[in-house]
This record gives structure tokens, C-alpha cells and sequence, in this order.
């Protein structure tokens, strides 16, 4: 720790000394005629470490545009490296506009090398945010950039991650394929760039088997990689082929080492999967002589196998090591701290300690639905940016008419005439904007209200099987005592999911007396659980967001339905009032809802 500090205090007394440096430099380097280019400041403020102080990074880039003449778009390319780099997906989305805004400057169809780095920063941020499609849309055009600049191997590596992203988007054959055709034009090449390509492409491959539980499959791919790292141990001379990749002699043996642990791991967990635990544990001792396994990330990468091996005391050893470093790190609102939480939940049940595991499986749930929220706040407001960027746009279009048009203004008949040609393109123009404003928005509803429905599917089935594992007190949802002692927030959770689970809010007549007869409740402690148990001020507040949510999706998949039917159906008693609600709630109406879906 006290070397972290120490480690932490110097990169920011260079950052101050570079900024230092850089400000004072400024008046030299206008008496000398601007010795140096934009591009070799550029060089020069990239070369520096982002990590640690964004905000100071940031500060730096400024102070290189403002006065030392840094080029325009390669501060906004430095400024989308510092924010692509931060764990807060609001600045990941920052990243990606400022990106697909030089995607579309005069720089990057001029430069394939500034072109190529933007779409590198593209496709990083796209698999941060886990955003598939995206992945695929800005991976597609990198692999045909790096293609026309006959840079084939590095090609093969983005075209792996492609094949990756296919299968999660539901195209399994078509990813395995390209991922295959990949291995199939690397393999045989002893040049390390291609070698090492080949391993990435390998370990994306295992990747794709081991979300499809083909764990058998996976060791001989593993041993592949053993194989590789043994040739190149070997005969390193002759896979030399000087690219920068390459590393030097002294680091040659820890790239070794570290992919061969991980193949390793690989072996090692497929093996745990498979219930064959004594060759699990044999490339566990095996793991277990690395250096990479003394790493937080090896070691955490192993808390499968050890489970496995009912070695649970030094997972939960692992665990509050990763805890530990996640200090001032977001703190806990991360994925890796929902896996933890569910890990620990999964070995209190396996040691017989049902009340621990239940709550810590509750904390899971309740962390899991907080960062959906947030990654679906962060999409809107990706939309929201780019919808903001496109108005800016369409406002200076229309300034650049508005001066055109004072310009042609010469002679009454031609005036008159491009007054009314402005006009009509005018009135046209504002059509076509409000339509499109309608168009996102409802895209983003119905995405909205998609989300939330398989959130739900996941979270009824994750409960349903905790449920089916140990009984707890829902499972005797008939007992009123029981219910009487859970509190405010879980009963919400119980009588939530019975609602949506059987569709209770589309029935009319539904409301607090029908869940205080069939489940033995009075009415306060029934107010209290939506009230004061949830985020919704009240049980009526939230049905008519479950009946808004489900006419959301009726309108959409049922066209031969009429808004009154939609109305009926969700559970509204008629038209009138459906239609003030919704538009209240969306800004929009239900027919107008239907119309923008069906275009």
C-alpha cells in the first residue's frame, strides 16, 4: 500500500511538472516559428499516463490546444482516449460521440492511421459497455481499414472479436466460423506477430465454448496455446520478426509465463466443469507455481475451480482481497462486486448457512438491478447526446439557409419565389424533425420497456430457483404470520412478483382489496409495502406503470388490435383514461406511439 501511494505521488507531481513545462513552453515556441509540428505535441501529450488523473490529463490536453497549438482533432482524439479509459459509463459514452464525430471529419477519411485509431478507440469502448452490435458496426470497419492497408494479421485479431460479438447477438454458426477461419489462415506461421495473434484468437474461441458449456471442447484449444508458447520458448530466433508486439528479451519469459498460466486456468476450470476434479486439481498445483496466480486477477480467475474443489475458504480469502482493492474505485456499484456477492451467497448455501446465503443473494439481486438501471440511463443518455449533437446540426443547416436565402434576396418575382420555396422547405423540414424526435423516442421506450420485461423474465426465474433450492418463507405465500414478518421492502418483492408473474394488473377490477383478501393482509400493511417498501409512491402508481408498460408492447406486436382493445386488455377501464396516462407518462400518444413503431 505504502508503495502504491508512493507510486501514485510521483505520477502526479510529473503530471504537474509536465503541465508546468508545457505552459512555459508556450512562449518559446511561438518565437521559434512553431521548431515543432502539431503532430509531434500530439506525439508528445499521447505518450502521457491517462490512468490515474483524468481530470489533470484533461487540464494538460487543454492547456496544449489553447496555447502550445495542439491541432483540434487531435486534442478531441486525446480527450476520447482520457474518458474511454474511466469505468463511469457516462464518460465511456462521452468517448464514443466525441469519436463519431471525428469519424466524420476531414482528418479521418484523409488519414488511414488517425482513421484507424479512432476506430480502435471505438471498438474499446463498445466492448466496455458491452454493446454488441456496436462492436460488430465499428469492428466490421477497422477490419476493412486495416485490410486495404494489407495489415492482414491485425485484421484476423479484430476480426476474432467480431466473431465473438456474433455469437452474442445470437449468430453462434456465423461467429464460430469466422472465429475459424481466423485460426485456420494464422496457424502454421512461425512469426511472432502471427503467433500471437493466433493466441488472442484462440482464447476468443474459448471464450465462445465456454459460454456455451462445451467445456470438453475447450482443452485441446488450451493445449493449443501451451503448444505455441513451447515453440516460441524454444526456437525464439526464429519466430523474431521485429514488430512491436514483440517483446524484448528480458520480458520474453513473462509473456510466456502469463499466457501459458491462463491456458492453464482454462484447463483447469473446463476440467472442474466437467465433475472430473482430480485432473481440476492437477492443473490447479500447476496454476498454482505461476507468478500469474499470485495476481489478483489470476487469483480470482481460479475461485470457480476452487469451489469446485470445496476449497471455500480460500475463495472467500480471494474475495476480500478483490473487495479491498476496489476501495475508491466506484466502491462497490460494479459487475465484479455483483459476482462476488453471488459467489459468497452460492458457498454459504454449499456450507449449509441458508439465512446468510439468502440475504447476500438478496444484496445480489437488489446490486444487479441498480446496474441495469445504470446501464440503461447510460444508453438513454447516449441517445439523448447524439439526438442533441443532431439538433445542433440541423439548427446550423438551417442558419446556412437562412443565409443563403438573404443572399438570393435580388428582385421582387425571385424573391417572392424563394420566399415561398424557403417556406415550403421550411414547414417540410419541421415535419420531418418532429418525426424523427418521435421516432427516437418511442425507440427508446419500446427498448425501455423491452429491457425491463426480460429483467424481470430473469429476475422471477433467478428467485423461482433459489426458491426450488431451499424453501423460505414465499414459498408458503398462504400463511399471513409469515408475511407479517417480512419487511416492508421484501413483502413489495413478494407481492410485486406475484403481480407480474400472473398478470394480476390486467384485470380491471384489481387493487388493494384483492391482494388483502388472497393473501390475509390488512390494507395498511399492503399501502406500507408499495409505499415505503419501493421506489413507487403507491400501489395504484405503480399497476398503471405495469398496464402503460404492457399496452407499450401490444402495441407494437398486435396491429390488428384497436386502441380501445389495447386499452381494454391492459387492464384499463377505458380509453379516455388510458390515453391521458399515456401520454402523461410518454410524451406521446398512443397512436402516434403505433404509427412511428410500424415505420
Amino acid at each position: 500500500m505504502i508503495c502504491t501511494k508512493f507510486m501514485r505521488q510521483r505520477r502526479y507531481l510529473k503530471i504537474m511538472v509536465f503541465a508546468i513545462l508545457l505552459l512555459s513552453a508556450c512562449s518559446v515556441r511561438k518565437d521559434k516559428n512553431e521548431e515543432k509540428s502539431s503532430d509531434s505535441l500530439f506525439n508528445e501529450v499521447a505518450q502521457f499516463d491517462y490512468g490515474n488523473y483524468p481530470e489533470r490529463a484533461l487540464e494538460v490536453i487543454d492547456s496544449a490546444e489553447r496555447v502550445a497549438g495542439l491541432a483540434a482533432d487531435n486534442a478531441s482524439y486525446l480527450r476520447a482516449r482520457v474518458f474511454s479509459k474511466s469505468c463511469i459509463l457516462q464518460r465511456q459514452d462521452t468517448a464514443i460521440l466525441i469519436c463519431e464525430a471525428l469519424m466524420k471529419g476531414k482528418r479521418a477519411s484523409s488519414s488511414p492511421e488517425f482513421r484507424q485509431d479512432v476506430l480502435e478507440l471505438l471498438v474499446n469502448s463498445s466492448r466496455m459497455r458491452q454493446d454488441d452490435e456496436a462492436l460488430i458496426k465499428w469492428s466490421v470497419q477497422l477490419s476493412d481499414l486495416l485490410r486495404e492497408q494489407n495489415l492482414h494479421t491485425e485484421a484476423f485479431r479484430t476480426e476474432a472479436e467480431i466473431g465473438l460479438a456474433l455469437t452474442h447477438v445470437g449468430q453462434l454458426d456465423e461467429g464460430l466460423a469466422k472465429i475459424d477461419n481466423c485460426i485456420s489462415h494464422l496457424e502454421g506461421v512461425r512469426r511472432f506477430n502471427e503467433m500471437d495473434a493466433l493466441i488472442i484468437v484462440l482464447k476468443r474461441k474459448i471464450c465462445v465454448l465456454r459460454e456455451q458449456n462445451r467445456y470438453a471442447d475447450i482443452i485441446p484449444v488450451a493445449r493449443h496455446i501451451q503448444e505455441l508458447l513451447v515453440d516460441y520458448a524454444a526456437h525464439p530466433e526464429v519466430f523474431h520478426d521485429g514488430t512491436y508486439r514483440e517483446p524484448e528479451n528480458a520480458d520474453r519469459q513473462g509473456y510466456i509465463e502469463f499466457y501459458r498460466a491462463q491456458a492453464t486456468a482454462y484447463i483447469a476450470q473446463a476440467y472442474a466443469e466437467m465433475g472430473e476434479l482430480k485432473q481440476a486439481e492437477h492443473e490447479m498445483v500447476a496454476f498454482e507455481q505461476t507468478d500469474y496466480s499470485k495476481f489478483p486477477d489470476g487469483r480470482k480467475q481460479m475461485t470457480a475451480v476452487l469451489e469446485k474443489l470445496g476449497r471455500y475458504d480460500e475463495v472467500l480469502d480471494i474475495y476480500d482481497d478483490v473487495e479491498q482493492s476496489m476501495i475508491g474505485e466506484q466502491d462497490t456499484l460494479r459487475n465484479d462486486y455483483a459476482d462476488i456477492l453471488h459467489g459468497r451467497a452460492r458457498i454459504a448455501y454449499l456450507q449449509g448457512n441458508y439465512a446468510l446465503s439468502r440475504s447476500l443473494e438478496q444484496r445480489y439481486i437488489s446490486l444487479s438491478q441498480k446496474l441495469n438501471e445504470n446501464l440503461q440511463r447510460s444508453k438513454a443518455h447516449l441517445y439523448a447526446a447524439r439526438f442533441r449533437a443532431y439538433e445542433q446540426q440541423i439548427e446550423i443547416e438551417q442558419q446556412q439557409a437562412a443565409l443563403s436565402r438573404k443572399n438570393i434576396f435580388i428582385g421582387a418575382g425571385v424573391l417572392l419565389s424563394l420566399l415561398a420555396i424557403g417556406f415550403s422547405l421550411y414547414y417540410w423540414r419541421q415535419k420531418q424533425l418532429i418525426s424523427r424526435k418521435n421516432h427516437v423516442l418511442t425507440g427508446q421506450i419500446a427498448e425501455a420497456v423491452d429491457y425491463k420485461k426480460k429483467y424481470e423474465q430473469l429476475r422471477l426465474a433467478t428467485q423461482q430457483s433459489a426458491i426450488a433450492k431451499k424453501p423460505s418463507v414465499t414459498a408458503h405465500p398462504d400463511v399471513a404470520t409469515n408475511l407479517n414478518n417480512l419487511t416492508d421492502a421484501d413483502l413489495f418483492g413478494f407481492l410485486s412478483d406475484a403481480i407480474i408473474r400472473e398478470e394480476l394488473f390486467l384485470d380491471p377490477f384489481f387493487g388493494r382489496q384483492t391482494l388483502v383478501n388472497r393473501f390475509h393482509l390488512s390494507p395498511n400493511r399492503v399501502g406500507a409495502a408499495f409505499s415505503q417498501g419501493s421506489e413507487h409512491n403507491s400501489l395504484p402508481g405503480y399497476i398503471r406503470n405495469l398496464r402503460l408498460e404492457h399496452s407499450c408492447r401490444l402495441l407494437t406486436s398486435s396491429p390488428d388490435m384497436s386502441i380501445d382493445e389495447v386499452a381494454t386488455a391492459s387492464g384499463f377501464s377505458n380509453y379516455t383514461v388510458f390515453a391521458r396516462y399515456f401520454k402523461q407518462k410518454y410524451d406521446i400518444t398512443p397512436s402516434e406511439y403505433r404509427r412511428q413503431r410500424q415505420t
